[in-house]
């Protein structure tokens, strides 16, 4: 191809700088390497720094190569150009070269601005991308269902960003709305960095957050709700910040009280809750709701935020009474029972003038009139029933099907270039001939590590002098850009449709119009016209509704299947009837999976039973593997998956075809393992999220590396005619983290407790526990490396709370708090 072109430039006697970077710089790489490449030259190019002889400049790079971020683009996603549906096959490919030049310009910007400090870039891009569009949502010029929160995996490559804007189904006013960003932002020059920090709503409420908010608005933004776990508080605290200082999501907007003016100057919210742990969740919402990052929530020891449109204070009650509460514009009392009648609290409610929001599933008569007595007045209830009947906590078996990708040469090829790459710098030697650098700034033990250290500003000094690591460096991120765009088999979900399609009613989630096609035609194959014209209904990526196509699905079908993407079908649309939802993965992991689990399997009687099947593509060649690095994204993955089960009582199964998958299953487990083990803790960073850590942690214990897969032996949740699902909620709201197992303790432990209190009942391990943790103020506990044979205890289930969350803040055994507590009392009785 390359030799073309140059025949052609010699017939015009003329080449383009776009043309001469491609002959010099481009043709002796992957194809998929191209938009990553383009991305590290184009920060050179903003720099100053000339690219050989080819003339680009900052005016025109992003147009003079946008045809070749184009075609490497099309290539890492396996895309025809010429026969795709999506944006990326008709767009112009100036405009895709200015839309990345733009995107990386505020990568630029973000990197060397004196007030953003965020860790991820890529997270902030893709803030100001939501914002952006939810922007022109609001200004009708994008319809709200064309709209699609983007999310990325950390430390995403500009060409990640790319291809989720432009490779996924997207509507014509959609992408000319990122057009116009990119035209205005180059035009002007204006820094899109000031759209960050605004407050926006980017999720719509529920109809009955809708409810609550209005009445809340209606009460002069003062008042209380009392709403059961798991239906959505947070959501209505985070709507009256972008209500008075911010914008609520354009489908609320009409909830908007024009007569409540936000005050001038710096406005202040504070923000209360009972444990740290819980502030942190807020800071994270802020983050999943607002489309403010994480990183801009966690100033002065991570208690106060300073934004561009005010202060925001995480306090705990014990802080804030340390503090004396400020003249607050705003107040959030989340979980507000566990402190209403703490000694010293309530009179601080008395300095509470303007507007307040209390949140709690558990308010009690007491509390409620502490509340009442301050002018804080009950506005809004949504009990369990409230929450079965519109089927937020969705029952369901999760199956996790694990199949190999859809053609894996593509990864195959990238991998390879990886691997080699890793072996030739992970020992730092890149620095060699750059004296500002040093090894140690860009060595590396993993292929994670090598991830963050090519954006740093170290890796970006070699990039301008050595060739072969600013290659290596495209080859990393377009390793991650094709996991993350490579399919798993489609033949799966085929299958599963065609199992369930003439018993079931079935929702189909795909990525494309492509994938779409692909397995209507698998189905038409197997199903004689007639049949398939009666079971399936097909909802494409262009001008059909969804919520008409979702309706008739619900009113004139008995079985059958509904096919669509994942962005028109996943979000925003309940389908009321459904009791199988296939689900093809993407290559982010978020919990917008367990929305969707709920959106499409609702429960609006309260006895539906549902399948929900998860699709997820594994690589199963030894030449597409990186071992060690897949086999630990594939626990951490696992982790969250039974976790996020464990919330709604549907912790998932996982399957995979014999032969096809479980030998590269075992393989990925076993180097997943001893990485996690070899690694940790200087060059392995444990999840965030504490349970996800102790599930991890968990799943690395159990693994046997003589035994058959660790993942396919696990055992999820199957429905029990016989169980009763209200009262197990009911029960898991008392203790803490809706844990089934029993707290179990040694046996040496109750010999102690025999020894002091003369007896071996029980009941005294209430007693000794309700002691001990009066007495103590603070306490550290770690897990025994050796226990001896243990049973198990009953405790008080409000005590039970009490330890099971004292055990999560410190990430151990539960029952290492109780054992703690019976060597305290035995301690006493002995002195």
């Amino acid at each position: 191809m390359s030799d073309i072109h140059k025949i052609a430039d010699g017939f015009t006697d003329i080449s383009s700088p776009g043309e001469r970077f491609r002959d010099q710089w481009l043709d002796d790489l992957l194809r998929s390497q191209w938009p990553p490449y383009i991305d590290d030259t184009a920060y050179l190019v903003m720099q100053g720094i000339a690219i050989g002889e080819t003339d680009l400049s900052t005016a025109d790079f992003g147009s003079e190569v946008g045809r070749y971020y184009r075609r490497g683009l099309a290539n890492s996603s396996d895309i025809s150009l010429e026969k795709t549906s999506l944006p990326i096959g008709s767009m112009d490919s100036r405009d895709v070269g200015k839309i990345a030049w733009t995107l990386k310009r505020l990568q630029t910007d973000i990197r060397t601005s004196n007030s953003a400090n965020y860790r991820s870039t890529s997270r902030a891009l893709e803030a100001i991308v939501n914002k952006t569009m939810l922007e022109a949502a609001a200004a009708q010029d994008v319809s709200i269902q064309d709209f699609e929160t983007v999310r990325l995996p950390d430390q995403a490559s500009i060409s990640d960003l790319m291809s989720e804007l432009l490779c996924r189904p997207r509507s014509t006013v959609f992408v000319r709305t990122l057009n116009e960003l990119a035209d205005t932002s180059m035009s002007s020059g204006k820094s899109l960095l000031e759209l960050l920090e605004e407050p926006r709503m980017v999720t719509s409420l529920w109809e009955h957050q809708r409810d609550a908010f209005s009445d809340w608005l209606d009460a002069g933004c003062r008042g209380f709700v009392d709403m059961a776990t798991a239906t959505g508080k947070t959501f209505l605290g985070l709507s009256a910040i972008a209500h008075h200082f911010g914008r609520l999501h354009p489908e609320d907007q009409d909830l908007t009280d024009e007569l409540i003016i936000p005050p001038s100057g710096n406005p202040t919210v504070v923000i209360v809750a009972h444990r740290s742990i819980i502030l942190d969740q807020w800071k994270r919402e802020f983050d999943r709701h607002l489309n403010i990052p994480e990183d801009a929530s966690a100033q002065e020891g991570a208690h106060t935020a300073r934004y561009s449109w005010g202060t925001v204070h995480f306090w705990t009650p014990t802080r804030l009474l340390e503090n004396d509460m400020p003249n607050a514009d705003l107040v959030v009392l989340d979980e507000a029972h566990h402190y209403l009648g703490s000694s010293g609290f309530g009179s601080i409610l008395d300095d509470i003038d303007n507007h307040v929001l209390a949140l709690s599933g558990s308010i009690d008569e007491r509390n409620a009139k502490s509340l009442e007595r301050r002018g804080i007045p009950k506005v809004f209830e949504f009990t369990l029933e409230d929450g079965k009947e519109v089927g937020i906590i969705p029952q369901c078996t999760w199956n996790v099907e694990l199949v190999p990708y859809e053609g894996q040469e593509r990864l195959k090829e990238v991998t390879q270039r990886c691997q080699e790459g890793f072996e030739q710098y992970q020992d730092g030697s890149a620095a060699a001939d750059v004296s500002s650098v040093s090894e140690e700034d860009v060595s590396f033990e993993t292929l994670r590590e090598a991830r963050s250290v090519v954006h740093t500003s170290a890796a970006r000094s070699v990039m301008e002098q050595n060739e072969a690591f600013r290659s290596f460096s495209s080859g990393i991120k377009s390793r991650s850009l094709t996991k993350s765009n490579i399919s798993p088999a489609l033949s799966r979900i085929a299958s599963l449709t065609l199992e369930h399609i003439e018993d079931n009613k079935c929702v189909v989630l795909l990525e494309s119009g492509d994938e779409i096609e692909t397995v209507k035609e698998y189905l038409r194959q197997k199903l004689d016209e007639e049949m398939f014209e009666e079971l399936v209904e097909i909802v494409a990526t262009g001008d059909d509704d969804p919520l008409e196509a979702a309706e008739r699905f619900d009113e004139e079908y008995d079985s059958g299947a509904l096919i669509g993407t994942g962005t028109t079908l996943g979000e925003g649309v309940d389908i009321k009837t459904a009791d199988v939802g296939i689900n093809r993965a993407s290559g982010q992991v978020n919990r917008s999976l367990v929305q969707r689990i709920g959106r499409i399997l609702r429960n609006p009687d309260g006895e539906k039973k549902a399948t929900f099947y998860h699709v997820m593509g594994v690589p199963t060649s030894d030449e597409a593997m990186f071992a060690r690095e897949d086999g630990m994204d594939l626990l951490e993955t696992a982790s969250q998956f039974l976790v996020w089960g464990e919330s709604f009582s549907a912790r998932p199964w996982f399957n995979a075809e014999k032969n096809a998958v479980t030998d590269a299953l075992l393989a990925l487990e076993r180097e997943g393992v001893r990485g996690i083990r070899e690694l940790a803790p200087e060059h392995y960073e444990w999840p965030d999220d504490s349970e996800v850590k102790a599930q991890l942690r968990s799943l690395c214990d159990q693994f046997d590396r003589d035994g058959s897969s660790l993942l396919l032996s696990l055992e999820g949740d199957a429905f029990d005619e016989q169980d009763d699902f209200e009262s197990k909620t009911e029960r898991d709201q008392i203790v803490a983290g809706g844990l089934d197992h029993p707290i179990r303790i040694s046996e040496d432990a109750l010999s102690l407790l025999e020894a002091c209190s003369g007896e071996s009942n029980q009941g005294r391990v209430d007693t000794a526990v309700r002691r001990a943790l009066s007495e103590i103020e603070h306490i550290e506990v770690a897990n025994s490396e050796q226990r001896s044979s243990t049973t198990p205890v009953d405790l008080n289930p409000v005590l039970e709370g009490v330890v099971r969350t004292m055990a999560k803040d410190q990430d151990v055994e539960s029952g290492r708090i109780v054992e703690w507590a019976i060597e305290k009392t035995h301690d006493q009785k002995t002195a």
